[in-house]
């Protein structure tokens, strides 16, 4: 792990540079999804021919008895009574959380903005970034859902993004406000141009020593020096 806060670009970052299918799935760990919401969402970014697509239309935020009873295995989320739906596009409030990108856009592009430290504005970020370089979109189906599981000061349920990473957050808006203002294509590759290589797992600092299984005595002998 990388010193300093917990950067969510950064891991997200990593597993694209190590994925190798066509179409990549970034997901927070706290979403559950309706059966069969990865396919559609599949068939529905090659239909309308996007880059990114946000592949829900509501997410229901669950209370944590029901969250407790989902992750036992004793109640279905989607007969549990929400605390808050939020839907995305024009007059919702949900941006992020779960989105199907091309592995070509990433790679000509770059994924997450790694500048963002701890939570707040890595997904807006990149929602600017690739309507301004490519193609995005929403799911277009009403039913389409994902739940959310119970977690203290969530944003979805008003929780205080300042009180969640108070010493980063308001350098993150600043960064969030500096990229939206990068209005054009040109502007923006300028600004903040493409990554030449994936994220490195490892920090840069650490030497990686790879052993070959017919070289028994080559661990020891590094550890000497």
């Amino acid at each position: 792990p990388a010193a300093g806060p917990f950067n969510r670009a950064r891991a997200v970052n990593i597993g694209c540079g190590l994925a190798r299918n066509d179409l990549l799935l970034w997901s927070d760990n706290d979403l559950l999804y309706a059966p069969g919401l990865i396919q559609s969402a599949i068939n529905e970014l090659l239909t309308r021919k996007l880059d990114y697509l946000v592949p829900y239309a509501q997410i229901r935020y669950l209370n944590e008895h029901d969250s407790l009873a989902v992750l036992a295995g004793t109640q279905d989320p989607a007969h549990c009574v929400p605390l808050a739906v939020l839907g995305t596009g024009r007059g919702g409030a949900a941006d992020g959380g779960v989105g199907l990108v091309r592995a070509d856009f990433v790679r000509r592009y770059g994924a997450l903005c790694e500048q963002f430290q701890g939570w707040g504005g890595e997904d807006n970020a990149w929602t600017h970034k690739v309507n301004i370089l490519g193609r995005a979109g929403a799911a277009k189906s009403a039913g389409l859902t994902v739940y959310h599981l119970f977690h203290p000061s969530t944003g979805g349920l008003g929780g205080d993004p300042w009180k969640r990473n108070p010493d980063h957050y308001g350098q993150n808006l600043e960064l969030l406000e500096s990229i939206r203002q990068q209005r054009t294509r040109d502007a923006f590759l300028k600004k903040y141009p493409p990554p030449a290589h994936h994220t490195c797992p490892w920090p840069q600092d650490k030497r990686l020593l790879i052993l070959q299984p017919t070289e028994p005595d080559t661990l020891a002998r590094h550890q000497q020096q």
